[in-house]
């Protein structure tokens, strides 16, 4: 219940605070980048969401507003390299300085998208798993080199990375262009 949460937010914010701390966080309209923008806002961060899909950004960020939390979404391709360029560089001119992103967004195999039978390595079709590359890794390295373009300036800042234990082993449900992007972020 509600009371297990706040407890768990009390505890959590015995051992680290982020009150007014500035923070990115990609792929932020569902799972696990609304859950960490979730715990941020809560414990007093100043969290800014991106996502590509703006009906689930803005449906996550109502949700926290709601509870009167310092959030705001921001509409963002990781795989476009300048346009997320800009969109940090612009969060971070507005916020007066940027202290932490989360470079989190990501997503399943493109192998979902193709039929079982081309789904083999002998017959992925080289554009799926470019695909995959492209959000897992690129979208990645686009987010932490746009972060550090405005931090390195700053002398200070944090860029957080979420990876995959597929990246670890072969998972054989997760496809061949997200284990090998998720090993390369490893």
């Amino acid at each position: 219940g509600g009371g297990a949460v706040a407890a768990d937010l009390d505890l959590l914010g015995s051992i680290f605070n982020v009150e007014g701390v500035r923070v990115v966080v990609t792929g932020a309209g569902n799972g696990f980048g609304q859950a960490i923008s979730e715990v941020l806002a809560r414990m007093g961060a100043r969290v800014t969401m991106l996502d590509i899909n703006d009906l689930a950004l803005q449906a996550s960020v109502e949700v926290l507003e709601k509870e009167d939390l310092d959030v705001h979404g921001e509409v963002a391709d990781i795989t476009d390299a300048a346009a997320i360029d800009r969109v940090i560089a612009a969060v971070a001119k507005e916020q007066g300085g940027l202290d932490v992103v989360f470079a989190n967004a990501g997503g399943g195999s493109p192998t979902s998208r193709v039929a079982p039978e081309d789904s083999t390595v002998d017959r992925l079709p080289a554009s799926a798993f470019k695909a995959g590359i492209e959000l897992n890794l690129r979208g990645a390295f686009n987010t932490m080199q746009a972060a550090a373009r405005v931090m390195r300036p700053q002398r200070s800042g944090r860029i957080v990375v979420t990876a995959s234990n597929a990246g670890l082993r072969p998972d054989l449900y997760a496809g061949y262009s997200y284990v090998a992007a998720k090993a390369g972020l490893i």
